[in-house]
């Protein structure tokens, strides 16, 4: 499958003007990260197209976003994939309400016709053919004795957009209300609310789901995070003209995600009123149906006084056509077209309507559809939403060009990137005598195949912690690599359950050891570590990134100690979220996030090498020396190494380095060049590898 990074949420305020808790999007990311969620094309349970595995909580100064890893279905063998674990999320969702389900289950045993189904849209409810009818026939009555079908509002008890409470049970508005007439999709809350909170004068009635009862004790109001066109109208509808007017969907992606082609508006006089319609063109076929299509076609019809221009009746309907009678409404404009379809109207109101409650209604009701509210004269707040440029094309923008070459390049005052990330397994990633597993994060190419790395810096690092009483992977058993650059991959450390805070506590006070070190040299570098511990059947990773300046000071700040249960992490998330924003300014996402976190959650430094890069090394009386055919780069790289703004720089893997002091293999004496400055290195033998791009050379 195609995989994406991309976001989820943050702890922004949102348009609506609510906030998700940093806290929230990690007990989140707890919750989620071993089934992962659907993939939908806007909110739409009927549209799954992949996956979503919610990967990471990423921090940086002035932002904390939730961040997932998404795969997209592409053949069939895929799509069977994706289909077999929506079953299994819908079957762990009503597992987890099992509690709700046997309640009602008992309480409505005695309506049951023996067809009944257990469904999540989005709360628990049990739905059959007319359930709701046997089991509130008084209720019900009133819509049989209506010439619509629709129940007056004021005779329902609404504990929330759409959902009516009758002793411990609620009902629904009917399923036409919900996002694509599909069960399992959200009712439309916005217009619903609306239309709840109208005077009583205006006497609004609402068609019912006659077929599903939930319990009332179960009910939350779901949220649905994505921008919704909130028009601003003005009260003018005398200006409007008679005749047909047809908006089409501006763009591929427009009609994609709304799944309408185009909206058509008829006005016309009819004496001394006026009157008004409105069709949108459904795109697709209505989910629910099997065999021939249906297209569902939202329907709105209003009549206005003409002497006043004040709508005195509104109402709204779902024209549903088989797909023969959908193909002759295509060839006809709405004055032309005639009534072939089957109707049924799910909304009605009565009294005079002043007429921005009217706009905003009519827009409301067909959610999605932006482009009745384009036609009603609406103005959006913020454009720029609607119309955000689309593509990776920002990060040079707004960060840099030597960004395209080099995108994690970080200075002093830049802040840090922190990552949490948890991942289900099936057994303890650290086992036997180990209390430390060693995991690379390093990566490069030797001209042939991608070969994982230790940094030659970080030699004397391990070494301290093995002296401390550390047990661990022996060094000979990772091919060392001296970089020339200032940027350094921790490898990751896993740490055993036994005695976890233990040898937690020695790791971090060794890297705030070695931090000390380096910082009083005055080294300029950028480091990544991460380090991994268990909590019951999940491995919890956390990356720190940055320059080694803002890095000194973090680890000698007592937010930096990593707690080691759930709760706590919790509440240290918003600890880190704090130090951030208070110590630095907002980063704007540089380097962007996309580059620093991988797949697995981890904060990493991945170099670049140049793509058919023609170069050679050169030995000559100076040593090893690069020449490169600068006709195999590109311009702005040419540019950019120009204006000394980076350089290509080479790494070695060593394959005998020397202990100047005791004259044994490095990796195995006890010297160690870090606390003894008259240790020192010597390479006896090494093989260059492919350049990679850096700002930092001779690190």
């Amino acid at each position: 499958m195609r995989r994406e990074l991309s976001v989820l949420n943050t702890n922004r305020v949102m348009k609506n003007g609510l906030r998700i808790a940093t806290r929230a999007l990690v007990d989140g990311l707890w919750i989620r990260c071993d089934t992962g969620v659907p993939m939908l094309v806007s909110h739409d349970h009927s549209r799954v197209v992949g996956w979503t595995f919610p990967l990471a909580v990423h921090f940086e100064p002035g932002i904390v976003r939730s961040a997932s890893l998404t795969e997209f279905y592409e053949t069939n063998e895929e799509a069977c994939i994706v289909e077999k674990r929506r079953l299994h999320f819908y079957q762990s969702l009503v597992a987890q309400k099992q509690e709700v389900v046997d309640t009602l289950k008992q309480d409505l045993k005695m309506y049951f016709n023996g067809q009944e189904q257990i469904v999540h849209g989005p709360q628990i409810a049990f739905f059959e053919k007319d359930l709701a009818s046997r089991a509130f026939p008084e209720v019900f009555k009133l819509a049989d004795n209506d010439k619509d079908g629709l129940v007056p509002l004021e005779n329902l008890n609404p504990i929330g957009p759409g959902v009516f409470q009758i002793r411990q049970f609620v009902i629904f508005a009917h399923e036409y209300f919900r996002r694509a007439l599909f069960r399992l999709n959200t009712l439309n809350a916005e217009f619903l609310t609306e239309l709840q909170n109208l005077d009583k004068g205006l006497r609004a009635r609402v068609a019912l789901d006659r077929d599903m009862i939930g319990l009332a004790d179960d009910f939350s109001m779901p949220i649905e995070l994505m921008y919704v066109w909130g028009p601003k109208f003005d009260d003018d509808l005398a200006s409007i003209q008679d005749g047909v007017a047809v908006f089409a969907s501006k763009d591929g992606s427009e009609r994609f995600f709304s799944g309408v082609s185009s909206t058509e508006f008829w006005w016309k006089s009819d004496g001394s009123q006026h009157k008004f319609e409105v069709e949108e063109i459904a795109d697709r076929d209505h989910p629910y149906y099997r065999g021939e299509k249906q297209f569902g076609c939202r329907f709105a019809h209003s009549i206005i006084t003409d002497s006043t221009g004040v709508a005195y009746h509104l109402d709204g309907a779902i024209r549903m056509y088989s797909e023969v009678k959908m193909a002759n409404r295509l060839e006809k404009r709405i004055n032309k077209a005639g009534k072939h379809s089957y109707y049924t109207k799910i909304w009605r109101i009565d009294g005079e309507i002043d007429t921005v409650t009217w706009k905003s209604l009519v827009s409301s009701y067909f959610r999605d559809n932006t482009l009745v509210g384009e036609y009603l004269g609406g103005v959006d707040d913020n454009p720029y939403l609607r119309n955000m440029p689309t593509g990776n094309t920002s990060m040079q923008d707004h960060c840099g060009a030597k960004y395209a070459y080099i995108p994690y390049s970080m200075n002093a005052g830049d802040g840090l990137r922190v990552s949490i990330s948890y991942h289900q397994v099936e057994q303890p990633l650290v086992d036997g005598p180990l209390t430390h597993h060693i995991a690379s994060n390093d990566r490069l190419s030797d001209g042939e195949k991608e070969i994982w790395i230790l940094d030659s810096r970080l030699i004397d690092f391990l070494k301290i912690l093995i002296d401390s009483g550390a047990s661990t992977q022996k060094l000979e058993e990772f091919s060392i690599v001296k970089f020339q650059d200032g940027y350094v991959n921790f490898p990751t450390i896993i740490h055993a359950k036994d005695k976890l805070a233990e040898n937690f506590d020695l790791t971090q006070n060794i890297i705030q050891q070695v931090v000390n070190i380096w910082h009083a040299k005055g080294l300029d570098l950028v480091i990544a570590y991460s380090l991994g511990f268990h909590i019951e059947d999940r491995i919890v990773l956390i990356s720190t990134m940055g320059h080694l300046e803002d890095i000194w000071t973090w680890v000698n700040s007592p937010v930096s100690r990593i707690p080691l249960d759930k709760e706590a992490i919790d509440n240290w998330s918003e600890r880190i979220a704090d130090y951030l924003d208070n110590r630095y300014t907002p980063a704007g996402d540089c380097p962007p996030l996309g580059n620093t976190l991988k797949d697995s959650g981890l904060l990493a430094i991945l170099r670049q090498q140049p793509q058919n890069l023609i170069y050679e090394y050169i030995r000559d009386d100076y040593g090893l020396r690069l020449d490169v055919n600068q006709s195999s780069l590109d311009q702005q790289a040419l540019d950019l190494m120009q204006s000394r703004q980076m350089s290509l720089s080479t790494g070695f893997i060593l394959h005998k380095l020397t202990c100047s002091n005791c004259n044994s293999e490095y990796a195995q004496c006890e010297c160690n060049s870090l606390l003894d400055s008259n240790v020192g290195r010597r390479i006896d033998s090494c093989t260059p590898l492919h350049p990679h791009w850096t700002d930092r050379p001779n690190g």
